[in-house]
């Protein structure tokens, strides 16, 4: 019988547009998906695979069950996409001082303050009570920042 080393990470991936929804009140429609999978022409088009995301594993809602059931199966680790359009329901104003056709931009402490204003900070608690539950049951997790 072959076992892995005692560090030997297992685990799951996911990104919150294919997770998060499922349960009523769980629906994210500001998400670009969301608008995207919902389209009329795209679903004529068969662009659209008929899985919609609110009929989805609910993980918003039920990542606690998500959780003990992970360590239950041996699972420690888990690499955690959000979605932004919950952190941030509207779009965000250019930071000051953008020009057009430019690639990157610095972002300092005034712009960074700037966006917190516009953060919905229900959503940031709630990924913070996700994230912390993880580290309670020792699940290590990676922040997917861009899925």
């Amino acid at each position: 019988m072959y076992s892995f080393p005692k560090s030997f990470k297992f685990g799951w991936s996911q990104a919150g547009f294919q997770s998060e929804m499922g349960t009523p009140g769980s629906e994210d429609p500001n998400s670009d998906w969301y608008v995207w999978v919902h389209d009329k022409e795209n679903i004529a088009a068969g662009l659209v695979s008929g899985d919609f995301p609110e009929n989805g594993p609910a993980y918003w809602s039920n990542y606690k069950v998500f959780h003990e059931n992970a360590v239950k199966i041996g699972l420690n680790i888990a690499r955690i996409g959000v979605e932004w359009s919950r952190i941030f329901p509207k779009p965000l104003p250019k930071p000051e001082g953008l020009k057009e056709n430019i690639t990157s931009v610095s972002i300092n402490e005034n712009e960074l303050r700037r966006m917190d204003e516009y953060a919905n900070k229900e959503a940031l608690n709630h990924y913070r009570e996700i994230f912390k539950d993880l580290k309670d049951r020792g699940i290590h997790f990676i922040l997917n920042i861009y899925h």
